[in-house]
């Protein structure tokens, strides 16, 4: 009778400590989340490690270190925070300064190709560009005013004539390929305009981060760089002229079908007429051209991925060539 009075006196006793306990461990639990947000928005030791090396002019050392957490596993990488575009830009950045030009281009595309967005891929596919058209880190822009030749230099190293040479590059590349362009979508070859899709996709790259570096993030997505609707109008154009050379190979293809399936007298029996070697031949062309459409749609997706409407409209006619290239081979 009397340890009743006493448990239950304990039991309150106990709910009125372990209940603020418990609360201030939750409370505790979640000071650590936001503190370690924070510091995670505010920059990981790791990459404050390597920007005080660039900032302190210790580039090689910063190059050495981005390139030894390169060999990390997936797993130590996530511990320090760090990702692999990361440390391809910080590489670019320190061989820039050293002068180590050739693998600041391959550092810049090797950044690209792990880019975390489009914007990202294309400023490093730009740097990459702006330091293979400069010759010993200047970039050269040349202008013609009153009947003179000026040459304008930009050193491509300090960041600030490095935005100029930028824009530089932009209108430099933009003013040799645009007449190409427009000559390409008036002819009915392909060639032209396949021709064009390398220097296009620099001009893509160098346009969007000249407009992205000069007039900031606003003014870059109020205002769209002509090489952009460029490539629209050129994968429309490949789009209406494969379409209409892959009708006219179907029509081939049936129209050689027809005429093998036909019934001709042998002797006494109706057998069918079968295909000669002229029209075999043709089947033969027809399955070449089919391939070279699906290699000129797969150099289209490979340098024009980030446009994902014009690479499903040309993947849709990719399925249609392979199904006329078997439909031809089928033919006998």
């Amino acid at each position: 009778m009397l340890t009743k009075p006493h448990y239950n006196v304990a039991r309150i006793a106990w709910r009125s400590v372990a209940g603020p306990r418990r609360w201030m461990g939750v409370v505790f639990a979640c000071g650590v989340l936001v503190l370690a947000g924070a510091l995670h928005a505010a920059g990981t030791p790791a990459m404050d490690q390597l920007n005080t090396l660039l900032a302190q002019r210790h580039y090689h050392r910063a190059l050495q270190t981005a390139t030894l957490w390169l060999n990390l596993n997936r797993r130590a990488m996530r511990h320090k925070h760090l990702t692999r575009y990361e440390l391809q830009c910080v590489r670019a950045r320190a061989m820039l300064r050293i002068s180590a030009f050739a693998g600041a281009v391959d550092a810049f595309r090797a950044a690209a190709a792990v880019a975390p967005t489009i914007p990202d891929a294309r400023q490093s596919r730009a740097m990459a560009g702006l330091i293979d058209h400069s010759f010993g880190g200047v970039y050269k822009h040349r202008v013609h005013q009153s009947g003179r030749l000026i040459v304008k230099s930009f050193n491509i190293v300090p960041k600030a004539s490095r935005q100029q040479a930028m824009q530089a590059l932009a209108r430099d590349q933009w003013k040799k390929l645009h007449p190409r362009i427009i000559l390409a979508l008036r002819r009915a070859s392909l060639d032209s305009s396949l021709r064009l899709l390398p220097e296009l996709r620099l001009a893509v790259d160098v346009q969007s981060a000249a407009a992205a570096r000069g007039k900031g993030p606003s003014a870059a997505k109020s205002e769209q760089p002509p090489a952009l609707a460029a490539v629209d109008s050129i994968s429309a154009h490949l789009a209406v002229r494969i379409t209409a050379g892959l009708t006219a190979l179907q029509a081939s293809v049936n129209n050689i079908q027809r005429l093998a399936n036909e019934k001709v007298r042998n002797g006494r029996t109706m057998v069918r007429r079968g295909v000669n070697s002229d029209q075999r031949n043709t089947l033969e062309d027809i399955g070449d051209t089919c391939s070279q459409v699906q290699r000129a749609i797969a150099k289209f997706v490979k340098l024009f991925g980030d446009f994902p409407k014009d690479v499903a409209v040309l993947q849709a006619l990719n399925g249609r060539a392979r199904q006329v290239q078997m439909q031809a081979s089928r033919v006998h």
